[in-house]
């Protein structure tokens, strides 16, 4: 957002347009799932938490930003409440790991991104707002993959599974309704070899088609 406007205000000044604040307004255009909601205190935002509401709340302390100055200004000398105060505490809901992982990597970029713009605003070097680890060019993979193709893998050996469950199925069926399954127990063979030739066959085709 503070680089969108920034943008906004370069594109004005070099426009020679004057950004009028009193007429100003914002509107945020988004899906229901980035509405904000704030609580009253972290006993509400837990409760809603619990019932499966909101997937999950970051809590600032009362005490937050004085926490934050008092460690600035006394650095090790701080006491040990400030520095608790002073973080932002985050819980989430855990039961779905792969939309909570999300969650955690996307509020770590823009913490990041937040650090790295508040280094150019104070005028330092914007290193100062990465942390002490990089991560470079991944072995296999790449950091931003798609979902189709991180669902694919999933989603095609599940079809391969039901196919071969189906083909199964329909054999059973279609042998009972020719009378190939009543003949083939006349001329001495037994169900149970019938059960595992079918399921020796299900495994062959399951194998070939992956």
């Amino acid at each position: 957002m503070n680089g969108d406007l920034r943008s906004v205000t370069s594109w004005a000044n070099s426009n020679g347009l004057i950004l009028n604040a009193k007429k100003t307004q914002a509107m945020v255009i988004g899906s229901a799932h980035k509405i904000r909601i704030y609580y009253k205190t972290s006993d509400e935002a837990y409760k809603d938490a619990r019932e499966a509401k909101i997937i999950g709340y970051i809590y600032f302390a009362p005490n937050f930003t004085e926490s934050i100055a008092q460690i600035r200004d006394e650095g090790r000398n701080a006491d040990d409440g400030s520095f608790i105060s002073s973080e932002i505490q985050i819980r989430l809901d855990m039961s779905n790991q792969q939309v909570a992982y999300f969650l955690e990597r996307k509020l770590r970029e823009i913490y990041g991104e937040f650090s790295q713009n508040l280094m150019i605003d104070c005028e330092l070097p914007k290193a100062l707002g990465n942390i002490p680890v990089r991560f470079e060019t991944p072995v296999y993979g790449a950091f931003d993959t798609p979902y189709k193709d991180y669902a694919a893998p999933g989603v095609i050996m599940t079809m391969i599974f039901f196919l071969a469950t189906l083909v199964t199925a329909s054999v059973f069926i279609s042998d009972r309704k020719e009378g190939i399954w009543d003949r083939t127990l006349v001329a001495g063979s037994e169900q149970s070899h019938q059960f595992h030739s079918r399921i020796t066959r299900s495994h062959i085709c399951r194998n070939f088609n992956a």
